[in-house]
């Protein structure tokens, strides 16, 4: 069952309550009791349909968590070029040994692997402003 289904046993539901008021208490017991019968299977279905919706929408929760721990993953820090396990972390800072790139904002990053087993580390160069390139 889905959501509409369970919210169509309690559209019933509300349905049956409403002849139940209106019903007579004079008139016939067994009347009385079959819908009764009918109300507590209506609301039996809505809360089945209603469960399975909840546990649908867990899942999807959940799946939607662990995308967005890959998604994550994938766009923060470079995989290690030797293990391919690991991502490249930066550990240190620093400026070039040459002035002319340190007072255009190029540094010289200090990165290792976060994998324990590997233990690779480099040097790179951050240039925010793109001065290498040219």
């Amino acid at each position: 069952m889905d959501l509409m289904t369970g919210l169509t046993a309690a559209n019933q539901a509300l349905g049956l309550v409403k002849q139940l008021r209106d019903l007579d208490r004079a008139t016939n017991e067994g009347e009385f009791k079959l819908k009764i019968a009918e109300l507590t299977e209506a609301l039996a279905d809505a809360k089945l349909a209603l469960t399975e919706a909840k546990l649908t929408l867990a899942e999807k929760d959940e799946k939607i968590r662990r995308l967005e721990d890959k998604l994550l993953e994938a766009t923060t820090g470079d995989r290690c070029p030797v293990c391919r396990k690991g991502k490249m972390q930066l550990i240190k800072k620093s400026a070039p040994r040459s002035r002319l790139l340190a007072t255009k904002g190029v540094q010289e990053w200090l990165m290792a692997c976060d994998n324990p087993e590997c233990g690779h580390n480099e040097k790179r160069f951050h240039d925010p402003n793109g001065i290498l390139n040219k």
